[in-house]
């Protein structure tokens, strides 16, 4: 194969310790193994443990207890979020304070809790006032606690402030400007008192973790069928003619009358069971009930520097960021990422970080659908068999590593072309340069360019997109390079040398490999993707307008579009939902009967620029 190919096991033992998001232990394990030999005596059948093997034993042990005990404590910071540990010993010593100076703040219930512990005889009944007084205040601390949750959520699921018009406010949202701080300067407020700033860090926190406010985010909630029906019937109105549109009308009525009762209340119900009642079944419908090959279809790609490249030594740059994505993982193990604040302050949700790393898309087999994926789950059967141990290095490994041979990125000469080569090649490869079921895979090209292929189920843009902005800003700028392009520092003998990986194939397996890579070559080929520079105007000039820079670039595209072929259609664009618990995005449909008319001002040429502007 002309692409080398770089399975890195970046596990956990050898650099900074991790189990994966899927449960499947790492193969680090035995990748350590090669290295950890005790010593062995004449006899065959006796073994001497020498004082290096009992010490790498004690390390081993040590790391694993730190790494538990660094989870349960970020987990239960978590849990008690906003609140924290010195609360509690606040309220303790308070509660302490006053029973010193013969104050019952309990009104007599720490009196029966002590009288409910057992009696260990006199010198130790000041003991048995201590418990009582830490369980009482336990239990306090715990319903603050969740007073707190609650009315964090009450105030997170207000949601009026989104469609408010520039410049103008209702009462609602001028009464929960009053609660949060951080929208006044966008609404052109004063800025909040220091009371009422204090009472949202009560509220909120002062130092958030990653999943600290995932306790306190509202469940996202069931629109009436009313509206859904009336919002479809809008979306559909600028692309049916009179006639057809009367017909799917009548049918929505139908529908309304017959079915859409017991639905809802499906969905409702789900609603109250589950944590969100549509993430899960989008990501099991459209995503992993998919048969189509993952190549073009589902995966996307994300793109290196355009026009600056830190160092053209391909492993440098290899090394470097394999380092940065790592540090990334240990933070995120950590919990030290700070959560993402929409305008400062409104969290998002943060489930989808929790499959970033170690998960892998298991193929299933499907009756009755296309043999792409089905095809696949048949062979990795036959793997999982004949080569188990290298497939589960790959499955396992936190993520897949490709070393091309080819160079890539923008050419002064031609940027259009060497643009659409470079997502080309980020998005299908060569066919076989790329495990697309991994989580996601670092491509390093030979002049150094970096990309990323990312597999779409586990989480949106968004998500690898902030793991991505971190990993370039880090290994260029903070790890950085040397003055001859290669890797700061000194190399470390004590790690352990990169393993082959060795494939015992059946024979039935070679014919299934060259019909899957016969059929990648020609998606691969039938691929139209053109990616193109524009710096004529960027959303600074958009903004100066006073336009949102998505309805610019939505309206744009309507526009293109009929210029092209003459008549509308409708059009997708995905919204983020993490406003909401476990919330993934949802469908906004921009070709509107809006867009439609000023598409058609535009293009009537009795009608000047600025009416079609207005």
């Amino acid at each position: 194969m002309t692409a080398r190919i770089l399975l890195l096991m970046l596990l956990a033992s050898s650099i900074l310790g991790d189990t994966d998001s899927t449960g499947r232990r790492e193969m680090a394990e035995a990748h350590q193994a090669v290295d950890f030999r005790p010593s062995l005596t004449s006899d065959p059948g006796k073994v001497e443990l020498s004082a290096p093997v009992l010490q790498e034993i004690y390390l081993s042990g040590l790391r694993s207890w730190k790494r538990h005990l660094s989870r349960f404590w970020n987990d239960f910071l978590t849990g008690v979020f906003p609140a924290s540990p010195l609360s509690w010993l606040f309220l303790f010593s308070a509660i302490q304070l006053a029973w010193f100076l013969q104050l019952d703040p309990s009104l007599g219930l720490m009196e029966k809790i002590k009288e409910s512990l057992p009696d260990w005889g006199g010198q130790h009944h000041r003991l048995r006032g201590v418990l009582a007084a830490a369980l009482f205040a336990s239990c306090l601390w715990g319903a603050l606690i969740f007073t707190l949750h609650v009315a964090l959520r009450l105030l997170l699921s207000y949601h009026g402030w989104l469609l408010e018009p520039h410049g103008a406010m209702s009462s609602p949202t001028k009464t929960w400007l009053y609660l949060v701080p951080g929208f006044s300067e966008e609404f052109n407020e004063p800025l909040t008192p220091a009371f009422r700033q204090a009472l949202v860090r009560i509220f909120s926190g002062r130092h958030p973790m990653l999943f600290s406010y995932q306790r306190s985010l509202p469940r996202q909630p069931v629109p009436s069928v009313q509206d859904t029906v009336r919002k479809y019937l809008e979306s559909v109105r600028p692309v049916l003619s009179d006639e057809a549109f009367d017909w799917t009308a009548a049918l929505a009525q139908e529908f309304l009358r017959l079915q859409a009762s017991l639905l809802q209340w499906y969905l409702q119900l789900k609603s109250w069971w589950a944590s969100n009642y549509v993430s899960d079944w989008w990501e099991e419908f459209v995503y992993l009930r998919s048969r189509n090959s993952l190549m073009v279809n589902s995966n996307y790609y994300m793109m290196d520097f355009l026009y600056v490249t830190p160092t053209p030594v391909q492993a440098a740059r290899a090394g470097n960021a394999v380092h940065a994505l790592l540090l990334y993982r240990h933070r995120l193990n950590r919990q030290e990422i700070l959560p993402t604040l929409l305008m400062g302050m409104r969290p998002l949700c943060s489930a989808q970080y929790e499959k970033i790393f170690n998960t892998t898309r298991i193929p299933g087999v499907q009756k009755g659908m296309s043999p792409n994926r089905d095809m696949w789950a048949q062979v990795r059967r036959s793997l999982k068999t004949q080569a188990e141990e290298a497939l589960e290095a790959v499955e396992g490994a936190a993520f897949f590593v490709s070393l091309d041979s080819e160079p890539a990125g923008v050419s002064r000469e031609d940027p259009a072309a060497s643009l659409d080569a470079y997502a080309h090649a980020l998005l299908a490869g060569r066919g076989y340069d790329r495990w697309f079921d991994k989580s996601f895979s670092l491509i390093v090209f030979s002049n150094g360019r970096l990309g990323l292929s990312v597999e779409h189920s586990w989480a949106d843009c968004p998500i690898s997109g902030h793991m991505w902005e971190f990993t370039l800003a880090t290994e260029c700028f903070q790890l950085g390079y040397s003055t001859d392009g290669h890797c700061k520092g000194d190399p470390d003998p004590t790690l352990p040398q990169p393993q082959r990986l060795y494939w015992d194939l059946p024979d039935k397996i070679h014919l299934s490999i060259s019909l899957a890579l016969r059929g990648a070559k020609t998606l691969s080929g039938n691929i139209d993707c053109h990616v193109f520079p524009f710096s004529h105007f960027g959303k600074s000039f958009i903004k100066c307008c006073h336009l949102s820079s998505d309805s610019f670039i939505q309206t744009a595209l309507q526009l293109a579009h009929f210029r092209d072929r003459g008549q509308f259609c409708l059009t997708y664009e995905s919204t983020m939902t993490r406003l909401f618990l476990e919330g993934r995005t949802e469908t906004v449909r921009s070709c509107t009967r809006e867009a439609c008319n000023f598409v058609k001002a535009m293009e009537d040429k009795e009608k000047t620029v600025g009416v079609g502007l207005i």
